[in-house]
């Protein structure tokens, strides 16, 4: 997304400053310019629209510094299938849960379940050689 790319902090020092009263009037005529605007209530009625692919907590903590009067509306991306990647599994998956029987002690435990890994389960596999392993 192209508004996480952007330095933040030029992002809130642009959003400070958009709705400020200017210290000059630059040739304006003042009659036409609203009186809430003069009173710093412009920020209230600034429309603030953030596109972006992910929800990032920098985007939410933007979004909930937004002093819009009307509110936040967010819309969340939709999953058209909550199935997963399940479907794409030509073959039939086999698992495999294993267990060490006794861990022993607490101090020897990582090492046992090594050495276990090392001689019953690896063996195997690089023995049989079957593409498609994975060990979690």
């Amino acid at each position: 997304s192209a508004s996480l790319s952007q330095n933040w902090e030029h992002v809130l020092t642009i959003c400070r400053h958009a709705c400020r009263v200017p210290a000059a009037s630059h040739g304006a005529d003042v009659m036409r310019i609203r009186e809430w605007c003069l009173a710093g209530h412009s920020r209230s009625y600034l429309q603030t629209v953030v596109f972006s692919s992910y929800a990032t907590a920098d985007l939410n903590n933007f979004c909930a510094g937004a002093r819009n009067f009307e509110g936040l509306v967010k819309f969340p991306p939709q999953k058209s299938d909550a199935s997963g990647v399940t479907k794409y599994v030509t073959a039939p998956v086999k698992q495999l849960f294993m267990r060490l029987a006794d861990p022993g002690a607490v101090e020897e435990e990582a090492d046992r379940k090594m050495d276990h890994f090392c001689k019953e389960i690896l063996g195997r596999v690089l023995e049989s050689y079957s593409p498609g392993v994975l060990i979690f």
